[in-house]
């Protein structure tokens, strides 16, 4: 199970924000997450995620390398609440501007993954990203 301890000593499971625009997409990797422990929470646009980051404050954000993405992690650098929330960008392409690694970090990305992700992907990195 994915848990964090908070600092009176509780746990919970992490609080994971999905972005992803295609519903078929983002309902197949939300329930695997679930399926893993994660507490999951999906948005299919900028705005969505925006308003679901500030009001359910998750641990970590796993957003598509994309328009949206790029403009979700532009506005989280700009918000004090948001802007320590490590986020994750996931991409199916293999060249191009949205397979850039670069790209990614500059826009705010702690990190870019690529498709197919695997759960162990997703684990290992989020261990990267909290040690």
């Amino acid at each position: 199970m994915a848990i964090v301890r908070l600092q009176d000593g509780r746990i919970r499971a992490v609080r994971v924000l999905l972005l992803e625009e295609s519903p078929d997409d983002c309902e197949l990797a939300a329930h695997e997450l679930r399926r893993d422990g994660f507490a999951v929470m999906t948005a299919h646009t900028a705005l969505e995620a925006l308003e679901s980051a500030r009001l359910a404050r998750p641990d970590i954000i796993l957003a598509n390398m994309s328009p949206e993405g790029l403009v979700f992690a532009a506005a989280c650098k700009e918000l004090p609440q948001l802007a320590s929330v490590p986020i994750i960008g996931i991409t199916g392409h293999l060249d191009g501007l949205y397979s850039d690694e670069l790209t990614a970090l500059s826009g705010g990305f702690q990190k870019l993954l690529r498709k197919p992700l695997t759960l162990a992907v997703f684990r290992d990195a989020i261990a990267r990203l909290f040690s």
